[in-house]
């Protein structure tokens, strides 16, 4: 008893006393804090309407209680829209419920980085990611030109009869088309039904193909060599304008310019000239 009169009536220091408040107040900041998180919730809603929205926050689904005398009345809780929907009659408006949610909304999204700063197909679309190109053969070229489309054939065929040697035919078609730069256009064709096949060479002269036409042309200028056709000016054949010299028309083997210009506003002139050698006599 002695020793226990001795620590009673031992006086409090400053010390003590700062310390003993420090622990009253952490004891109250967690009772206040404990208060303000209750998860607890009870309301009297009525249920005129089908669905109505029980709280802003999600609640338990197995915490949810009806209060009411009718037990006819029966509900289904959507967790997503936090909805609750009744089903079947009941006699009263409105009724008590009781439930606990959790202290967030867990049908919130939450991301520490959001998805749409980054880019979907490099991130998650792998198909989009690796694109496979076709694999195409390179075609050998003699010439290669980018801005040139070349279509043709070759074909090549032997011949033999009963009362006839052994000999070999060939047919050539070839078309170019394309752009020889930003203002220069080629057109060129050349045909032959009847290539003849030698073992020392092939065909080295024009004059050897049955058609021959390669066409030069720019913005107002326009030149044609090989197999071309010299006839009259259009504008002589008109129904206005027709005209009975002058009259001629001309397979030959030479060449045709043309130019285009503006005299004066408003006018359009063309200017032709061309030159050819023709077999035999040039009749008009």
């Amino acid at each position: 008893m002695k020793h226990l009169y001795q620590i009673i009536s031992k006086p409090f220091t400053l010390g003590s006393l700062s310390s003993v408040c420090f622990i009253l107040l952490l004891f109250f900041l967690n009772f206040s804090a404990h208060a303000q998180i209750s998860n607890q919730r009870t309301k009297w809603m009525k249920i005129s309407e089908k669905t109505i929205l029980l709280d802003t926050l999600t609640a338990f689904p197995e915490s949810i209680k009806i209060i009411s005398k009718d037990t006819s009345l029966h509900f289904t809780y959507n967790p997503t829209n936090k909805t609750l929907t009744f089903s079947g009659t009941s006699a009263t408006d409105s009724v008590q419920i009781y439930y606990r949610v959790f202290t967030f909304d867990i049908a919130k999204n939450r991301f520490n980085r959001d998805i749409k700063k980054y880019e979907k197909t490099f991130v998650y679309d792998d198909s989009q990611r690796f694109v496979q190109k076709p694999i195409t053969d390179a075609k050998e070229e003699f010439f290669s030109t980018s801005g040139i489309s070349k279509t043709g054939n070759l074909t090549r065929g032997i011949s033999f009869g009963n009362t006839q040697n052994v000999f070999v035919d060939a047919g050539l078609n070839l078309q170019l088309e394309g752009k020889l730069s930003e203002d220069l256009n080629i057109i060129a064709a050349i045909s032959d039904q009847n290539v003849p096949y030698q073992p020392e060479g092939n065909t080295q002269t024009l004059q050897q193909f049955d058609r021959v036409f390669v066409q030069l042309s720019g913005k107002k200028t326009k030149l044609t060599v090989g197999d071309i056709v010299l006839q009259n000016p259009v504008w002589l054949n008109t129904a206005n304008q027709t005209s009975f010299f002058l009259r001629y028309y001309k397979n030959v083997q030479g060449g045709l310019a043309e130019i285009r210009y503006q005299p004066a506003k408003n006018q359009q002139a063309v200017t032709s000239v061309g030159g050819a050698v023709a077999k035999g006599r040039f009749a008009s």
